[in-house]
């Protein structure tokens, strides 16, 4: 057609590659969510004292490292937290159908007296 190609592969058109992966399925719709650490890219340290340079501390802060606290005792304390939050709830629960019973016994003493 005497046309004159400098990049072939630029200015042809190309065959459009048939997906590997079908497009109207369940799979293609879904997101894979993962979960990733932040650290942030800005970089941290210290300013240390000299002669020539003066450094205020008086509000600095002394934090002193707790004690080594095991992955037992974290289950233990994870063990222990839940017993609470669900005697809690239960009491909730135990709470809600006391006042359920209360409203029903007014109510039905309410209906009697209207009764007579």
């Amino acid at each position: 057609n005497g046309l004159v190609y400098h990049h072939a592969c630029t200015q042809t058109t190309r065959k459009p590659k048939e997906s590997k992966i079908a497009k109207f399925h369940r799979e293609t719709q879904t997101v894979d969510l993962s979960t990733k650490s932040v650290q942030s890219k800005r970089e941290q340290g210290t300013q240390m004292a000299r002669k020539d340079l003066f450094i205020d501390t008086a509000n600095d802060k002394i934090i002193a490292s707790q004690p080594y606290f095991t992955t037992e005792e974290l289950i233990s304390l994870k063990k222990e937290k839940a017993l609470a939050i669900q005697c809690f709830i239960r009491q909730c629960f135990a709470w809600r159908k006391v006042a359920q019973f209360y409203h029903q016994k007014r109510n039905r003493l309410i209906a009697e007296k209207k009764k007579k």
